[in-house]
């Protein structure tokens, strides 16, 4: 029997071994499992910080939009203001010469008459007043301001 007894030995030692090296390896996986743990609570930390710094600076662009927005209202309405003030003062200006070229009393000059068109005449209409003042022998005045 010293040969079952022998085995029931060497069965039990290898059980231990077999034990102790699932212990061994159940310890790897725990202390694998840790550092995943510790990693991932690390990534998420992270995570949150950059939501947060993305939410400061869209907070910050949105704040920096709605000041240009602002800004720029306000000069729009700086501009419609002088637009308007311009036009208001050319308008009076407009209107203080109409008073000023109104008749007031005093006949108009003559204008000058200008000829009908005759049929199938081309060019433009002249007026029909007379150059003869310094005139000459080959009959274009001296003071004649004839455009050709």
């Amino acid at each position: 029997m010293c040969t079952g007894s022998g085995q029931e030995e060497q069965a039990r030692r290898e059980q231990r071994r077999q034990e102790e090296l699932a212990r061994s390896r159940q310890n790897e996986l725990n202390r694998l499992a840790a550092q995943r743990q510790a990693i991932s609570q690390s990534q998420q930390a992270r995570r949150d910080e950059l939501l947060a710094t993305a939410s400061a600076l869209e907070t910050a662009a949105k704040a920096e939009s709605e000041q240009a927005l602002a800004e720029f209202e306000g000069e729009r309405a700086v501009l419609k203001q002088q637009a308007e003030a311009k036009t208001r003062a050319g308008q009076a200006a407009g209107q203080s010469l109409r008073v000023l070229a109104m008749n007031q009393g005093r006949p108009q000059g003559r204008s000058a008459t200008i000829s009908k068109r005759r049929g199938a005449r081309r060019g433009a209409r002249q007026t029909t007043a007379s150059l003869r003042l310094g005139s000459t022998a080959s009959g274009g005045g001296s003071g004649s301001n004839l455009s050709i």
